[in-house]
């Protein structure tokens, strides 16, 4: 739908198997690192866009199901990466800032102008799952130690303004 993904792909399926199949393929290819913060860092978003299609008597239903694992932002003083791990965390805390910004402004209303949704692929991608007669729903993960308190609350805040 006009965004370009490496490696990314669409597969039919016909089976719950299946597309736990696919799911487990889809991470076992999820890059991950180590960095001073996190042994097993995620080091890109995960998302799932499955599309159903059935048919009951003569009418035609079609919906789209996002699922979406965001990788968490990371303070690049804290994480310590360099390199490819520093672009990787810049890209992932530039595609979260712009989400957060598409967010507020839905939020807002309106009033409040267009959503940049063409800043990044992430919101280009998720541009449909928003608005409308869509429903989102975000879980927000925090971790329970007092060291990462700066990213647990910065997540929350994120949820905070989907709310």
């Amino acid at each position: 739908e006009g965004v370009v993904l490496a490696r990314a792909q669409s597969t039919l399926i016909n089976s719950l198997e299946q597309a736990i199949a696919l799911i487990e393929a889809a991470n076992g290819n999820r890059v991950v690192a180590s960095t001073s913060m996190n042994d097993q860092s995620s080091r890109s978003h995960s998302v799932l866009m499955a599309e159903v299609n059935s048919r009951v008597a003569s009418k035609r239903l079609r919906g789209r199901l996002h699922l979406v694992d965001l990788a968490g932002s990371e303070r690049v003083k804290k994480s310590e990466v360099s390199g490819t791990a520093f672009d990787e965390a810049c890209a992932i805390n530039n595609s979260l800032t712009c989400l957060g910004r598409c967010i507020q402004v839905l939020a807002a209303g309106p009033k409040a102008g267009k959503p940049p949704f063409r800043e990044t692929k992430l919101t280009r991608l998720l541009s449909n799952a928003f608005g409308g007669r869509a429903r989102t729903v975000l879980v927000v993960c925090v971790a329970p130690s007092s060291t990462d308190v700066f990213e647990s609350l910065n997540s929350l805040q994120f949820g905070q303004q989907a709310m």
